[in-house]
């Protein structure tokens, strides 16, 4: 169980004195202390015996058999030196000695001598748990940094407090009785300064009762009122002080209220489902269409909070404004979704689940009431459970993701079969490899899967892209990207950018910069469909736009590698995101970067990957075959497939066999020889 936060007891325990033990080499067990054995064995055997001191006081060479079975017990020779290693007991002088509580008035004693007399016992105790645990912390101490707690946590920081104890382990300081100390200092690190923010945040929050908890899912239920509330909106939009405040503003700033990110995303993806910029009647000029996506979202929030709250509109925008920096501290993250669905899927006791009387919960959640005291919550609230080991990396005992891709699941099952078994207290599932870097790949890729593809799968990226009509889609876009070659070169932003960049003289060292460099790959790769989109993509424009001098005249100032690079594989690869997701060219560019890592990691090279071989071979049967090429596939304005039609093209070639020449017929008469005759004479 978690340890308690109740003030400690005139006598707090005394921390178990290990003795120093070693193995004769004379000695007949089998195994050898403590290398022949396990942490979860070592962490078994010294519970069992610290169980049975509470109880039967048996020697600890006479329970050796028992913890340590097949090894020998040699007594320390060290004993002389045990009270230096030994926590030093309450009932002594502290080294420091705390201070003495103010003396109350009282008499004066008859006996005028000036030495001071010996605090009695009660006054020390009272001095030893005033130095443990602070009287000006009601909410106690942190258990990692020895903070006090300003406020009552949050439930945001019950969490991550829950997650990090099954990775910590309990180490007593002189200040505070319940430390703890954990080898992920990121997380702990975290973990304090979660409470620092709750002591900024939470205050202001539980006076105004804005939700630690918000059930998203059914967040989008009034989502046909939410539409129709904005339709108002659109056809007047002069009344919006939100639209007001965009057109007046360089940089419209966004406002998710306590709603957070996740909920901000939630609206805003309703709104582009049902408002395209193309079906849009009202004039929004001089907005963008994402600006006024920007705008219609904080009128939505706005009215949900209207509605939750009963207030006015002006009373809710003010809410939101104000409880924008609590919602993106509190609900912005896959954790805080976990945690948030948690709550609201719980499963209910069965005597509840027949009563039709409790009040249903607004989707948006309820008020927070007034948390209690961590004391009491460590009083009243059973322990952590314990995680289940099979959903844990049996190499770094990190969280697996739920559902894990065929790769990753690939890249284990050769791991597993390179290991041994080597339980811990926390995994007993965990396995020991010959080095720690052979697993460091799959615990890259799992904990890329369990964050990265999460967020991404939340924004609506796709996770398996189209790769195997990819080659095709790219040709279809021919027609597009010429024009954008010949027509708006100039006013094409990937153009502009690559020509600020590069300047007006390239060099040779320019170009092998852009082939080789990594620091602009995200504002020019190819997003979410990452290097294996990459190898289909760059050979099927280095097709469609072979490096000719018409071609490198247009290009100037840049060379004809930096142009397929940086010009023509993003500006392919934004019409491809902009056909698979509906969005416009703004949030496509967008995307474009925001989705590199995430596909990066997800779709790496693959030069075994069946579309991209397909894919070069089409190109090469180009150069084998005459009248093959893509010029002939664009004149001829078929609508087939360029590889039905290669192959339709390739079977029209007649092959023609050699003819047998025949002998030219002579007339007139003459002789005839007979060559069968057996007379050889004749």
């Amino acid at each position: 169980m978690a340890p308690s936060f109740t003030q400690p007891s005139v006598e707090p325990p005394i921390a178990p004195i290990v003795p120093q033990l070693a193995v004769s080499s004379s000695s007949n067990g089998s195994k050898r202390f403590p290398d022949s054995f396990t942490v979860a064995e070592h962490q078994r055997a010294w519970d069992i015996f610290e169980e049975q001191q509470t109880r039967a006081k048996r020697g600890l060479g006479k329970m050796w058999p028992e913890l340590f079975p097949g090894s020998r017990y040699v007594k320390t020779t060290t004993g002389t030196w045990r009270g230096f290693f030994t926590t030093p007991r309450l009932d002594a002088p502290p080294s420091i000695p705390p201070p003495l509580p103010p003396s109350k008035p009282g008499p004066e004693p008859s006996n005028k001598s000036c030495a001071p007399s010996a605090p009695s016992p009660a006054d020390r105790q009272t001095q030893v748990q005033s130095c443990y645990l602070p009287s000006d912390s009601p909410h106690g101490l942190c258990d990692f940094c020895d903070a006090p707690y300003e406020v009552a946590p949050s439930a945001k920081l019950l969490r991550i407090r829950s997650q990090l104890f099954l990775i910590s382990t309990v180490s007593p300081n002189f200040f505070n009785p319940a430390h703890r100390t954990s080898h992920s200092q990121t997380r702990v690190a975290a973990y304090c300064q979660q409470h620092e923010t709750d002591a900024a945040l939470m205050p202001l929050a539980r006076a105004n009762g804005w939700p630690e908890h918000i059930n998203y899912a059914s967040l989008l239920e009034q989502g046909d009122e939410l539409v129709s509330i904005l339709q108002e909106v659109l056809e007047d939009l002069a009344s919006s002080s939100f639209f007001d405040d965009a057109c007046g503003e360089k940089r419209f700033s966004k406002k998710t209220g306590y709603f957070g990110q996740i909920g901000y995303n939630a609206v805003e993806r309703l709104i582009r489902d049902n408002f395209h910029a193309d079906t849009i009647q009202g004039d929004f000029r001089p907005l963008t269409y994402d600006e006024l996506v920007d705008v219609l979202v904080a009128e939505a929030l706005t009215y949900l909070i209207s509605d939750q709250f009963s207030v006015d509109p002006d009373t809710a925008a003010l809410v939101l404004e104000e409880s924008t920096l609590f919602g993106l501290a509190y609900h912005s993250d896959i954790d805080d979704r976990d945690r948030s669905a948690a709550k609201f899927h719980e499963d209910k006791p069965e005597e509840d689940s027949e009563r039709h009387d409790l009040p249903i919960p607004s989707p948006l959640g309820s008020p927070v009431s007034l948390a209690p005291s961590l004391p009491q919550l460590r009083e009243n609230s059973p322990s952590p459970p314990p995680i289940d080991p099979t959903v844990l990396c049996p190499f770094c005992d990190q969280p697996l993701p739920a559902n894990s891709s065929s790769k990753l699941l690939s890249m284990g099952k050769k791991l597993l079969a390179s290991s041994w078994p080597d339980p811990l207290p926390n995994n007993q599932l965990h396995r020991k490899l010959p080095t720690v870097t052979l697993a460091a790949a799959y615990c890259a890729r799992h904990r890329f899967e369990y964050a990265e593809l999460q967020a991404a799968l939340l924004q609506g990226w796709p996770a398996d892209p189209d790769f195997q009509h990819l080659f095709q889609r790219v040709l279809d876009l021919a027609t597009c990207l010429r024009g954008v070659i010949h027509k708006f070169l100039d006013s094409n932003e990937f153009f502009v950018a690559a020509r600020a960049h590069y300047g007006q003289h390239i060099s040779q060292r320019s170009t092998l910069m852009a082939r080789y460099a990594n620091n602009r790959e995200c504002q020019h790769g190819t997003g979410y469909y990452g290097e294996r989109g990459y190898q289909i993509i760059y050979p099927t424009l280095c097709f469609i736009f072979p490096d000719l001098l018409d071609l490198l005249n247009t290009a100037q100032p840049l060379t004809y590698d930096i142009l397929i690079r940086e010009v023509l594989i993003p500006e392919a690869t934004v019409r491809l995101i902009q056909s698979d997701l509906e969005v416009d060219r703004v949030r496509a560019v967008t995307i474009l970067r925001d989705s590199y890592q995430f596909g990066l990691g997800l779709h790496q090279a693959d030069d075994d990957c069946p579309f991209h071989f397909q894919a070069m071979m089409c190109i090469a049967d180009t150069h084998i075959h005459p009248n093959c090429s893509f010029q002939e596939y664009y004149d001829s304005g078929s609508e087939m497939p360029f590889e039905m039609w290669l192959r339709a093209k390739k079977g029209a070639v007649v092959k023609t066999e050699p003819v047998e020449a025949t002998l030219q017929q002579v007339n007139g008469s003459h002789e005839i020889i007979d060559l069968t005759g057996e007379d050889d004479n004749r």
